[in-house]
Formats: structure tokens, sequence, C-alpha cells
């Protein structure tokens, strides 16, 4: 099944973001229009634009007041068994309608031995769509103890799936990930669900670009359009951008809406960097750094790629680690599988005003993002949750402080 991803940019900050293109089969037809991603600039491979857009500014439609009609809430979804291995079955046992969200209904039996976490839609493995559109809401998070059986819900807001041109459940594919006691990780594959409304909808549609140019959702959700183009930036690899929106919202930001298809079967990584956007850029330009096999998870910023251990991942990256300038790595580096790997870093997420550059990471005695003397910070533990604490602490604490907190855990 391809997937659509739509990317929203806000031009003031540099945002990253990963989205997944999945390989999962549909069960009878496959949509060809409506799986969507999340987006990217050009890069050394792609194309120059023309400067003059395919489509002149629009600006809100004067004199008209259409707006986008109610979310339809007549798909009905028969039980379906989602997942059902290794003691673990997750049952979706139907659609409710509130005001304001269609919620998945669930069922998650835990019949191992182990207290066991799930979650789906999350920064670590996002791969959830609705009628073949990647969909960025739909968190689910919940602890299920060894034995027992928990009901849950993933809910998802009409207004973040009206402006991409769903109106209505015609099929999802939910992927989630499962983790032990002993941080022991399960990535199941998309599992794609469908409704009733799955014969009748229409997946010959772009109603992504239908919908975002339409008076009714420029009026409903207040932004102009500037410009709304469908010069193709990116095309290689089973991966091809389909259309660009320039748009200001009511309160005068401007943002970029990039829209990608990826047909490839791996997980399309769009990363923003000081020189733009790039699409699976690393990888591509050297394999010989991929340590496994690539498995199917994605990463916050694209600066992790999931792999799959072929027998000698730590060896190899044991290996790539010893490569490193002397100086860089405080510690023992000899990595155990049952360890992992954490990197706190002022590179992805930053904007600048007035020639400075803001980060993410703030120092909680200032209020401002943390001035130090090196971009990042890589902490190895077991416990991937303490890593991340542990290296954002380090980070923010400095480099005397920071060696003598590691050290503590050495």
């Amino acid at each position: 099944m391809k997937k659509f991803i739509s990317l929203l940019l806000v031009m003031m900050l540099a945002l990253s973001f990963a989205a997944c293109g999945g390989n999962t089969e549909s069960p009878t037809a496959s949509p060809n229009a409506e799986d969507q991603t999340e987006a990217a600039t050009p890069t050394d491979n792609q194309q120059t634009v023309d400067e003059t857009p395919t489509v002149e500014p629009t600006g809100t439609p004067e004199g008209s007041s259409e707006e986008l009609g109610a979310f339809n809430k007549n798909a009905v979804l028969e039980e379906t068994v989602m997942y059902d291995e290794n003691d673990v079955k997750i049952t979706a046992t139907g659609l409710s309608y509130t005001s304001y969200y269609v919620e998945l209904e669930l069922t998650i039996e835990n019949n191992s031995d182990k207290d066991l976490s799930f979650t789906s839609g999350s920064l670590g493995y996002c791969c959830n769509s609705i009628n073949g559109y990647m969909v960025s809401n739909g968190y689910l998070y919940c602890d299920v103890p060894a034995g027992k059986k928990a009901k849950e819900s993933i809910s998802f807001s009409y207004d973040d799936l009206m402006l991409y041109g769903i109106n209505e459940i015609a099929d999802m594919e939910i992927g989630f990930e499962i983790t032990d006691d002993d941080y022991n990780e399960t990535y199941t594959d998309p599992c794609q669900i469908t409704t009733s409304a799955f014969d009748s909808h229409d997946y010959t549609t772009n109603h992504y670009q239908a919908t975002i140019t339409s008076p009714a959702a420029m009026n409903t959700y207040g932004y102009e359009i500037k410009l709304f183009s469908e010069d193709t930036l990116y095309d290689d690899n089973g991966i091809k951008h389909l259309s660009s929106v320039v748009m200001v919202d009511s309160d005068g930001d401007t943002m970029l809406l990039l829209e990608f298809e990826n047909t490839s079967d791996s997980i399309l990584n769009v990363t923003t960097t000081a020189d733009g956007l790039r699409l699976n850029e690393y990888f591509v330009k050297n394999p010989q750094n991929i340590l496994g096999t690539l498995a199917k998870g994605t990463n916050a910023w694209g600066e992790i790629t999931t792999v799959l251990d072929d027998g000698n991942f730590y060896d190899k990256l044991n290996k790539a680690m010893g490569k490193l300038p002397k100086g860089l790595i405080s510690g023992n580096i000899d990595l155990k599988p049952i360890e992992t790997i954490v990197t706190t870093s002022s590179k992805p997420r930053f904007f600048e005003k007035d020639g400075k550059k803001y980060h993410h990471i703030i120092d909680p005695k200032t209020g401002y993002p943390k001035d130090c003397d090196y971009d990042s910070v890589t902490v190895v533990l077991k416990s991937s949750l303490e890593a991340d604490c542990l290296a954002t602490a380090a980070y923010v604490m400095g480099r005397e402080n920071a060696e003598k907190l590691i050290d503590k855990y050495n």
C-alpha cells in the first residue's frame, strides 16, 4: 500500500519530523491515493523547482462563507484481532464517536508471565494511518500486568483528520510497541482494519489536496494559501514529492506543507538540518554504516535507525565507536546486547533570531537554552529511560559535573 504524508513546517522554526512508510498490503484493493507522510526540502539529488508556483496565491476566498461539513460518524468496525503472538492479544472491538474525537476501542490481553507496556503513535514508533494517510495524533500508552486484561482506546481529533481530507473512517493501520520490564521491545507490523465504509470509499481521489486548497477548509481553519504547487522536488527510490503549500494562519505565522508518497518498503525519515531537510540521506549514501538489518521503527528526529541484530551488531558498533577521536568518549564503550544508546543533542531542534541560535535543551536555572562547549551527550545503559534522563541532565550540568554523574553508573 502506498503511504502519503503531509508535513507541516513552521517557517520561523527549524522543526524535525519522522514518518513511516509501510509495506502492509490491503486485504482486498490497495488504495492508491490516501497514504500521506510529512515533508522535506531539496537535498543533493533533488530537482530544482521553478520559482513560479503551479497555482497562483489564492488567499482567503472573499465573500465565501462555506465551511467543511460534519465528520461522517456512520462507519462501523466489527471486532477484529490485530495481534495475537507471544501470549499477547490485541483486539479492536469497535469505533465510538464523541463530540470531538473518533475513538478506536481496544482490548489488550497480557497472558504472559511478565508485566508489559504498550505504546502506539509515539515519536519512537509512529506508523499509524487512516484511509492511507499518515496521522500524527492518536497516542496510546498503557501498562498491563502479567495475566491481566485492559480496555483502552486511541483517539483521533476530527479537526486534525478533516484538515487532511479525512472525513470518515474507511480503514486504519495501527502498529504497537510492546516493552517488558527488562526493556525488551517488540514492534508489531501495522495491522490494517477496515470498516463498513471501506468498499464505498473513494481511494482514487487525492482528498488532501482537494481539501487543503478548498475555500471551505480555509474558512473553517482560518488560513490563507499563498502558494500551491505540484512541482516535484524529489522522486527516487519509491519516494515522491507530490505537492507544496505555503499558508499563513490567523496569527500571521507562515507554514509550509509538503506532501510525499512512499511506495517503497522502507521507512521514510525526514530530518531538518541547517541546510534544509533531508530524506533518508545518510544511510542511502553510507550503506556500509548500517550495522544490521533495517527494522520498522522511527526516531523523533530521524537521527537513529532501528536495526535487527544480524549476529554481529555489537561487534560492528564497538568497532565503529572505537574509531571516534580520543576525548569524545568517557567511560567504558564495550557494549553488551542488553544495553541501549541514547543521545541528547542541540543540533536537531533550534531556531535563529537576530543571528543567535536557540535550541530546545533548557537550563532550568536560567530558563534559556544551555550554553556549553559541546553539541551532544551520549549515554549507554541497560535502561533506555534512565539513559535518556541522564543524557539530558548531563548536557545541562556541564562537562565536569556530568562526568561525575555518569561515573556513578560505570
